[in-house]
């Protein structure tokens, strides 16, 4: 057996192995368009517009992506994804109107480290197990980055290893500080 066969085969019997392997849902994929790219440490992308807006830090950015209405101080991001209080500001928002939603926070580097994309739309994912919404493409600036992420605003999230949902993908998980088999290897995103 070639080496690249190999691989192929082990790849695809992890997947199954730990449940991941899944068939793309029927929803309509938002258009894929390149974002793009800016300096900064963290960006806000809009998943519905796909405009992206970097900052050199993440308390500017989260203060953006919403609207103001939450505030982290200081903070690092990786000390905002381990305070409670700050999930629960984020969570809260998804309770009141609201311009803009936090839908996930991904990051590049495990254990909620290293540069962050604060992942955005005009709603919170809804209480249903329906997909609420998608992005078909990261853009090629994090494309294959992602390594560990929170989900917020109710929403799980669902990594694809291909742009347009292709490929292995994981479960639906609300954070996980490492992606294991699809770590460094995520296209797309879908939130439900």
């Amino acid at each position: 057996m070639s080496r690249a066969t190999g691989k192929t085969l082990t790849l695809l019997l992890s997947a199954v192995i730990i449940g991941g392997f899944a068939a793309p849902p029927a929803a309509a994929s938002v258009a894929d368009d390149e974002m793009a790219e800016t300096s900064g440490e963290t960006c806000v992308v809009n998943v519905q517009t796909k405009k992206q807006r970097c900052f050199d830090s993440f308390a500017q950015a989260v203060s953006h992506a919403t609207a103001g209405k939450v505030r982290t101080g200081t903070k690092t991001a990786r000390q905002a994804a381990a305070d409670p209080a700050f999930e629960r500001q984020i969570n809260a928002i998804a309770a009141t109107p609201a311009a803009s939603y936090v839908l996930s926070i991904e990051w590049l580097s495990g254990n909620f480290s290293g540069a962050q994309r604060v992942f955005t739309a005009t709603g919170p994912c809804d209480s249903s197990a329906d997909l609420d919404w998608q992005l078909g493409y990261v853009g090629d600036d994090w494309n294959d980055r992602i390594t560990s992420f929170r989900g917020y605003s109710n929403c799980l999230v669902k990594h694809w290893e291909h742009k347009d949902f292709r490929g292995l993908s994981t479960g639906l998980q609300s954070e996980s500080s490492n992606l294991g088999i699809l770590d460094n290897r995520t296209s797309a995103l879908q939130w439900f």
